[in-house]
């Protein structure tokens, strides 16, 4: 897939050079209401769909000692909420685990930009990023919000 001289967003190589930095660059791009190339994205939605088909449905979520968790849900697409969430309680790491409660997209005008952040922080940090699925994150929830 060619990416043409006009796209001005952050590069990515390769999917192994995906970094809390380049991450950073992206939701800053994406905030200035710009895409992602659709190559990155496919990588990226890659990688988390080998991550997820090797994580169990239950998972166990272990804070360590020192750390903290961060539980969020219903973000509804609403990509300004996801990064202020962000911007409050820091981005994750080993110290801070994030779960997300499902209902990531569906009446948000942002649902890409909301569910590509999250599966770019799960690529990265797959011990410590939970999305757990909701009732919104099915095909007829889908069909319907579009």
């Amino acid at each position: 897939m060619c990416i043409r001289d006009r796209y001005k967003g952050p590069k990515l190589d390769a999917i192994e050079s995906l970094s809390k930095e380049w991450i950073v660059k992206a939701t800053d791009y994406m905030k200035g209401g710009n895409v992602i190339h659709k190559r990155y994205a496919l990588m990226v939605i890659e990688r988390a769909n080998e991550i997820f088909r090797n994580e169990s449905n239950m998972v166990k979520v272990t804070i360590p000692k020192g750390g903290e968790a961060v539980v969020c849900g219903d973000l509804h697409g609403q990509y300004k909420d996801l990064l202020a969430i962000f911007k409050l309680n820091g981005y994750p790491s080993e110290e801070a685990v994030f779960v997300f409660n499902g209902d990531f997209i569906d009446r948000g005008r942002n649902s890409i930009e909301v569910m590509l952040t999250l599966l770019l922080w799960k690529c990265v940090c797959p011990k410590t990023f939970f999305l757990i699925r909701g009732n919104h994150e099915n095909k007829q929830q889908h069909k319907f919000h579009g």
